[in-house]
């Protein structure tokens, strides 16, 4: 299944059956380039589901979501390539607070 969208916030969607289709333009030209979830995790070193929490982490305007002030998509991606998701990042930082490393 393909899935075509300007969007890359569908690049979460990417799996072994679904490819998501994005369209740009070059010279004038309508390209397009397909992300399926090996090539996700090639570009961005995570699983697709994954960008969730990096969206969480650095924020989108466009779609109303804060995220935290100073993070942006690299370092995102940094903690949820170490943490795996924003929960776990949580439940580290406590640990330390704690003493419990």
């Amino acid at each position: 299944m393909t899935i075509l969208s300007g969007d890359r916030d569908t690049f979460q969607l990417a799996t072994d059956k679904i490819t998501i289709r994005i369209p740009r333009t070059k010279n004038g030209k309508t390209e397009e380039d397909d992300y399926d979830k090996e090539k996700i995790i090639e570009q961005y070193g995570i699983e697709p589901k994954a960008l969730i929490e990096v969206k969480g982490l650095m924020g989108d305007k466009s779609d109303n979501i804060p995220g935290i002030s100073g993070i942006g998509e690299k370092t995102a991606l940094g903690i949820i390539k170490k943490y795996k998701t924003i929960e776990k990042l949580y439940e580290n930082i406590e640990k330390r607070k704690s003493g419990r490393n």
